[in-house]
């Protein structure tokens, strides 16, 4: 798996990320620049540890030559989950309460980064078996997220959070074309 690859699946799991915080930027009656770093970096710091586990794990799977080919099916499937999956949550488009806060919410920031690493923990799994460059996805997928969840609040807290699904199902759409580019590649 080569770079652009790394960087193609990558945005697309920032893209879960996109959508969620959107919807925390939606509520703030103002932003507080040092909490946003602080909590840009409890993200940042979430995902790198899911994808390093995820990692991990499928580093230990690995036996044989047998299991590349099963692995890189098994990436192939991991990828078309997700990607479905977050196209499921674009087209659900489910309203959201906006209520004012002012500030983000160390628990909620908590809550977001362990639902949105599963995504990028199944991804590192996935990553693994293919035996990419731990330490070019380590870095893309921490600054992914960091500028992401920047992005994203500020968007949120200027727009408002009507268009998050749209960031679903750009998500999903790659997500689906990583699948498909990873089983035909293999």
């Amino acid at each position: 798996m080569n770079v652009l690859e790394v960087i193609l699946i990558s945005t697309g799991l920032s893209l879960d990320l996109f959508g969620v915080m959107i919807c925390k930027g939606a509520v703030l009656k103002r932003i507080d620049h040092i909490q946003l770093v602080q909590a840009c970096s409890i993200l940042g710091g979430w995902q790198l540890g899911a994808l390093l586990l995820g990692n991990l794990i499928s580093h230990m799977l690995l036996l044989g030559e047998q299991t590349k080919t099963v692995g890189s099916l098994l990436t192939g499937f991991i990828f078309f989950f997700l990607g479905f999956y977050m196209l499921y949550k674009g087209w659900r488009h489910q309203p959201i309460f906006e209520h004012c806060v002012d500030k983000i919410s160390y628990k909620e920031i908590f809550w977001v980064s362990l639902v949105t690493s599963l995504d990028t923990f199944l991804a590192g799994v996935g990553m693994g078996f293919l035996e990419t460059r731990l330490l070019i996805e380590g870095i893309v997928i921490l600054i992914y997220t960091i500028i992401t969840a920047l992005v994203a609040t500020y968007f949120g807290y200027r727009l408002g959070s009507e268009r998050n699904h749209v960031a679903y199902i750009i998500g999903g759409c790659i997500l689906l074309f990583s699948g498909v580019y990873t089983v035909v590649k293999f």
